[in-house]
């Protein structure tokens, strides 16, 4: 996969990858839904589901995806098997590359 380029038009970043979640990676799955979905308290006056959800419990009963640079997870990527179809549960950018294309490239 090619390197994200930054979105002030910077040099390209590190290699990108996409990798199952583990459960270790709960804590980042969880901060990573804290900050993509913040803006919405406001506008909720609740926290949105994606930021109270148990993402343990998400990682080992679902599919959980992260789009990772550097060995830093930029991008969390729920999916919940339905009857006859996939649920795209969240996807969740990291603020700071927002607008990149990471979480189009993911569900790809």
């Amino acid at each position: 996969m090619s390197p994200i380029r930054d979105p002030k038009g910077g040099a390209p970043q590190q290699e990108l990858t996409i990798r199952r979640a583990t459960p270790a990676d709960a804590q980042s799955v969880s901060e990573i839904a804290n900050l993509a979905y913040a803006r919405y308290l406001p506008l909720l006056g609740r926290k949105p589901q994606p930021m109270t959800s148990d993402h343990l419990a998400m990682i080992v009963d679902h599919q959980v995806w992260l789009l990772v640079e550097g060995g830093r997870a930029l991008t969390a990527l729920a999916l919940v098997d339905e009857p006859g179809c996939m649920l795209i549960y969240s996807v969740a950018v990291r603020p700071e590359v927002q607008r990149c294309g990471l979480g189009r490239r993911l569900l790809a």
